[in-house]
Order: C-alpha cells, then structure tokens, then sequence
C-alpha cells in the first residue's frame, strides 16, 4: 500500500465539502511562525474513508494547533487550541460556527454525554508556561490551569469540576489531556500524556477510582507511557502507545496489542469508527494518519501530512458517524 502525501502549502481556499458518513478530519495547523513551533494557520483536513483527501477548512479566532477533535451527537465537529483558550467548532456542511467561550480555560479535548452534557479535558496545569509559550492565566489565578475534568449542560451552562489525580509527565504542565467516556456513562477514563498511570474517575460518586493499569518504573524519558485512549461500545479501551496500541479489558488485562511501529513512535491521538471494526490513530512526530482493523491490527489506509517533527502539528483525528 503506497503511502499518500498531502501538500497544501499553498492553497488557502476554503474547500472543505459537506460531511459523509465515514469522512476523516484532521486538525493540521499549518505551522509558518518562525518564533513558534507550534503556531500559524488554523486548519482541518478533510478525507473519505480511504484517507483520500477531499477538502481543508482555514480556520480563524486561534493561532495555535488544534487538537482533540471529536463530534458531538448533534454532528458538529469539536476541536481546541489551548495556547488560546479557544473552542473551535465546524457545523456538518463545514462551516466554522461563532466561538463560544465556555470558560477561560486551556481545554484539549471533550467528550459528549447522551443528556447533551459537554465533559471538557483542562490540558494544563501549573503556574509555569511552557518556555516561549503563549500559555494564558486563568484570570485572577497564577495558573495556567488546574487539571480538572469540567462538565457543561447541553445549553453550555458550567454544571460541575471534577479534581482529579494526574500522572506525573515530563513537562510538568500536562493535566488532563486525553479523555473518554465509558458507554454506560459514569465512568471516565483519562490520562496525563506522557505519564504511566491510565486514570478512572467515577462521575456520579464524585470519587477516583483504581487506576485501570500503571506501567512500572520511575523513568518518565524511557517512553513507556499511556498517551490516547478511546472506549469501544463493548466496554474495552483502546489506548496508544508511542508506536504500537493496547487493548484493555474492563479488569485492566491488556486483552491485544496491535503494532503500528512502521510508521515511526509517536501516536498521540485515537478514535473509534462508527463501525467498532475499525479505528484511526495520528502520529504527531511523523505526521502520518492511519486506520486499522481493531480485530486483525491490519492497517487498511494510510495518509503522510506535511508537517513532521520538529515541527509538530498533527494534533487531532476524528470520523464522522452520519
């Protein structure tokens, strides 16, 4: 299977189309800031369900990558800067819609409830920025974040904080960046990436829960970490590695694991197919998109973008469900 490359240096149209069922979005700033590697123009890739490619939206109000991507139920296609503290959100005929402020907060991910209910990932936590970051405060605090799971009503109304635990991680202002939520819906599974802790949370009884797996170890530079995770609707979760990704049964037993080192470590992003046959998985290092067969681990597309370490910018991927 030959490895497509898509190259849209110079195409600043609009052309992303209406959404079909099984297209594949990727959040993709086009990094052109030569102070900051991880800021330029705001931009969603769109593919069919072969990774071919079919569209891009530019998008406006942020200047900094954009990561998480997921829909919610009504369709609408999610995504996040946290150097901005924006939501970005993208109607199903690819249309940008109005920002919406929800909180002054610096969140990188979300999941969404039946009831409508919005559960936001805060990705930092902290007093100290990354250094030459654009990392803002939460205002009338000294922190550029508290790591906390936030739900919102389905009017986007503040409904509650969760305090949660965090893993410890290398640069010591990651909270809660990757989350999802069981299907029955009380429990959330979450990660500080780059730690060795996969976190449980138990919404209704407002409590942590056993961590689902730890890997041993002190060494938080020896790469064994939990990064993305994403629940399948029979209970299991899917969780990536670096450059292969594990399958976890509801006891913590690793049930699978699936290889994806051919295309270099760094998978940071996973989602489900609307099929629970397949799942997509992104490479920030090396800019590449895969999808696979959860059952055989057999990749069955496959897309190279154009920005790879050290100019890291794939940052999100998602399907639509129709």
């Amino acid at each position: 299977m030959s490895l497509q490359v898509v190259d849209y240096r110079y195409v600043l149209e609009n052309t992303m189309q209406p959404f079909a069922r099984g297209d594949v979005f990727l959040g993709c700033t086009y990094l052109n800031d030569p102070t900051d590697d991880h800021a330029g123009l705001g931009r969603i890739l769109q593919f069919d369900a072969d990774l071919k490619p079919k569209g891009v939206l530019w998008t406006t109000g942020h200047r900094h990558l954009i990561m998480g991507l997921n829909f919610d139920r009504q369709q609408t296609l999610w995504g996040f800067d946290i150097h901005t503290q924006a939501v970005i959100r993208i109607d199903r005929f690819g249309r940008q819609m109005p920002m919406h402020k929800f909180a002054h907060r610096a969140f990188g991910a979300a999941v969404f409830a039946r009831d409508g209910s919005v559960y936001f990932g805060e990705t930092l936590i902290g007093t100290q920025p990354y250094r030459g970051s654009h990392m803002q405060f939460v205002p009338g605090s000294d922190h550029i974040g508290f790591g906390r799971i936030v739900k919102f009503d389905r009017n986007f109304a503040l409904q509650e904080e969760y305090e949660v635990e965090h893993a410890r991680e290398l640069s010591g202002f990651k909270g809660v960046t990757h989350l999802s939520l069981h299907p029955a819906e009380r429990v959330m599974a979450y990660t500080t990436e780059t730690g060795k802790r996969l976190m449980r949370y138990d919404l209704e009884a407002r409590r942590q829960l056993p961590d689902l797996a730890v890997i041993p170890g002190d060494d938080l530079y020896d790469r064994r970490w939990f990064i993305a995770l994403a629940y399948l609707t029979d209970g299991t979760l899917l969780v990536t590695r670096g450059d292969h990704v594990e399958r976890y049964a509801e006891d913590g037993r690793v049930m699978q694991t699936i290889d994806l080192s051919q295309f270099g470590y760094g998978f940071a992003q996973i989602t489900v197919c609307a099929d629970q046959r397949h799942a997509l998985s992104s490479n920030i290092f090396t800019g590449i998109a895969c999808k696979f067969d959860i059952a055989s681990g057999k990749v069955v597309a496959q897309v190279q973008t154009d920005h790879v370490s050290p100019r890291r910018s794939l940052a999100g991927i998602a399907e639509y469900p129709g």
